[in-house]
């Protein structure tokens, strides 16, 4: 039996610790989890030892506690291994009563706590993944109800869920592979023909949703770090992340569907490889798909970052009232209990690492029947800094703007102004401009819709635009070939010559959008290096006033102008831009309009 006696001292130094911890987080993003290591030695600060049993005479204490369902059973076995040890805070027993919530339910109860004053409904959460917490904690009501601080009861290394054939083929178990390195294979007509089996068809890879699975979180932000370059700008995280979301199979792949095909019986090996999808995961959910027996093993490829891994963390809810504070020395009791081998053994058994065990080393019953996928997955420390705030964000906000369904028109001045060369670099504005949309159409998603048309004056009978290729969507069949094929050789074979029909061509490239419009983001992109020449358009004031006046807001479409070189109108394209709602930009480099064209998908 542990007891613990509380005094008032005991209260006012828990409180000034918690405003202490709130201080120290003006440096945002480096907070650096407790890690617990355990020798054979014993725990730091009470420690926790287990005595014979003994009777309750004060106030009974109820240590509540919420865990994500992929740790709620093993958290109960142990809470209940916990009680058996009959727990005490000031002669009251304690008990611990565990229930399972998703991250959104305990977000939800966590603000509501905190906007209203009022308890929470919890004392300690226990996430599967700690990044968890940093992603709640964008709320700052929420940031100042968790602590900066907590324990690592548990962990995972974070890896590429591949077929074993496939895995072997890639060199597993003598290498590891990068998440990108996926990527680029899944963009590769060639697929698994580059390793000798074109009979399983391209490399697919899938993603789980990072607002829903902590693989995917974890993923992602393993991903996110090798794009996250302290010389990355932020054009080029964008054209990353939309590279990376352009060659996946799906972005939101569930456990199930990611592995449908290994698990039916009535397929062969070659028809369950044929339709199978590489995922990021963790080793403990490898293991747990290999103990089913399926028809293709999982194998567990390292993805080559050291020491990424889910990492189950204990954060308690310190609170103010006696209570609340009888609770947390409760909760530091099973946080010690749970920091023990007889504490972890339940996780140790569902295939966790635990804190204490050898780095790289499965503990005990978690590499039961799991074949060869057993061979260890390399984790050389704990010790890691939790991802920044700011980098979680910016993560999550990435993926979520590319998940959209983003709906393009190019439209492309081809006068003959197009034709001017570009000092010191040999190419024409129009050669630069073909440059830049080229390598951003490759990007755009199959997800997106596109299409191009360019301009002069008097191209298509009286108009002064021609349609090169229809808006629909970028993956769809057009001609024999993808449109996103038609796109690429549409822009190739612009020409330049003539006057600017830049007025008249606007307008009817906005009603063209709105014609089509999809739910997201609908978005006319114009460039242009000069100003209207065409006498019989409207002018610059109807035009704005036509596009102010059709301005939808349940259907709105908005136009990029990017004004190219120095004799371009910048005054008329930004009121062009301005009468949409859109955004006007001045490129000088192809790096430039490859920006504003990925910004058009993204912002």
């Amino acid at each position: 039996m542990s007891t613990h006696e509380l005094t008032r001292a005991q209260l006012r130094a828990r409180h000034r610790a918690k405003r202490s911890r709130h201080r120290a987080r003006t440096v945002a993003g480096l907070v650096t989890l407790l890690v617990v290591v355990l020798g054979t030695t014993g725990l730091a600060w009470w420690g926790y030892q287990a005595r014979g049993a003994a009777s309750c005479s004060g106030s009974p204490v109820r240590l509540r506690v919420v865990a994500l369902s992929s740790v709620a059973a093993a958290v109960t076995t142990e809470a209940a291994a916990f009680e058996r040890t009959h727990p005490q805070v000031d002669t009251g027993c304690v008990s611990v009563d565990v229930t399972a919530r998703s991250v959104d339910q305990v977000g939800a109860d966590l603000l509501r706590a905190a906007q209203s004053g009022r308890d929470p409904g919890m004392d300690v959460w226990i996430p599967e993944s700690s990044t968890w917490a940093k992603v709640l904690s964008r709320r700052p009501e929420v940031d100042r109800l968790l602590p900066d601080v907590f324990p690592i009861i548990a962990y995972s290394p974070v890896v590429a869920a591949m077929p074993e054939p496939m895995a072997e083929a890639v060199g597993w178990p003598d290498r590891a592979v990068e998440l990108d390195d996926l990527v680029t294979l899944a963009k590769d007509p060639a697929g698994w023909a580059r390793f000798g089996h074109p009979e399983w068809g391209r490399v697919r890879v899938g993603w789980q949703s990072p607002q829903e699975s902590s693989a995917g979180l974890d993923g992602l932000m393993t991903l996110f770090a090798r794009l996250d370059s302290d010389s990355a700008t932020p054009a080029q995280l964008r054209g990353g992340m939309l590279r990376v979301q352009n060659a996946l199979s799906t972005l939101d792949v569930t456990d199930k569907l990611a592995v449908a095909s290994l698990t039916d019986p009535a397929r062969s090996s070659a028809e369950a490889l044929r339709d199978s999808m590489i995922t990021p995961s963790t080793e403990r959910e490898v293991r747990a798909f290999n103990t089913t027996r399926p028809t293709v093993p999982l194998a567990a490829v390292p993805v080559g970052v050291s020491g990424s891994a889910s990492k189950v963390g204990y954060l308690p809810l310190y609170g103010t009232s006696l209570d609340r504070v009888r609770a947390m020395t409760a909760a530091d009791m099973f946080q010690n209990f749970l920091l023990t081998a007889a504490g972890n053994h339940a996780f140790a058994a569902d295939g966790w690492r635990v804190p204490g065990a050898p780095a790289g080393t499965p503990t005990g019953p978690a590499t039961v029947g799991v074949g060869a996928s057993a061979r260890q997955v390399p984790v050389p420390t704990l010790e890691l800094s939790q991802p920044s705030l700011q980098s979680i964000t910016r993560a999550l906000q990435s993926w979520s703007a590319l998940e959209r369904r983003g709906s393009v028109l190019l439209v492309v001045d081809v006068s003959g102004s197009m034709k001017q060369q570009v000092p010191k670099l040999g190419l024409s504005r129009l050669q630069l401009a073909q440059q830049a949309l080229r390598s951003a159409v490759t990007s755009f998603s199959d997800r997106s819709s596109l299409g191009l048309w360019q301009f002069s004056r008097r191209l298509d009978g009286a108009k002064d635009y021609r349609v090169v290729v229809p808006l629909g969507g970028t993956g769809e069949a057009v001609s024999g070939t993808t449109r996103r094929e038609a796109v690429l050789s549409g822009i190739t074979a612009l020409r330049a010559g003539g006057d600017t029909g830049l007025y008249d061509t606007t307008l009817a490239a906005v009603r063209e959008m709105r014609s089509k419009w999809q739910p997201d983001t609908d978005v006319v992109v114009l460039l242009s290096d000069g100003k209207n020449d065409d006498a019989g358009s409207q002018s610059l004031q109807q035009l704005v006033k036509t596009l102010t006046a059709e301005r939808s807001t349940s259907r709105p479409v908005r136009v990029f102008t990017i004004a190219y070189g120095e004799q371009a109108d910048a005054a008329a394209l930004k009121a062009i831009a301005a009468a949409t709602g859109g955004a006007t930009f001045t490129a000088r480099s192809p790096a430039d309009i490859e920006q504003v064209l990925l910004a058009s998908l993204t912002d």
